[in-house]
């Protein structure tokens, strides 16, 4: 198992599967594609068949989400 530490980032919500991340502009893409990466390796890690498919989105309110391609 891989465990990373990003230090500047905080996790503020879960609502079901998504999860909403207080991350500062300068860590953005290096926090999304770990965030990303765990993600979707999960089911692998559990012996599962399953894609994960994870989406990752980002802007100053939720109204304003746009997503991010990694």
């Amino acid at each position: 198992m891989v465990e990373f530490i990003i230090s500047d980032a905080r996790l503020v919500l879960q609502i079901h599967d998504e999860l909403i991340y207080e991350v500062p502009d300068h860590s953005l893409r290096e926090t999304a594609s770990i965030i990303k990466t765990t993600m979707e390796s999960v089911s692998k890690n559990l012996g599962l068949n399953v894609n994960m498919m994870v989406r990752i989105k980002s802007g100053p309110t939720w109204a304003q989400l746009q997503e991010i391609d990694l």
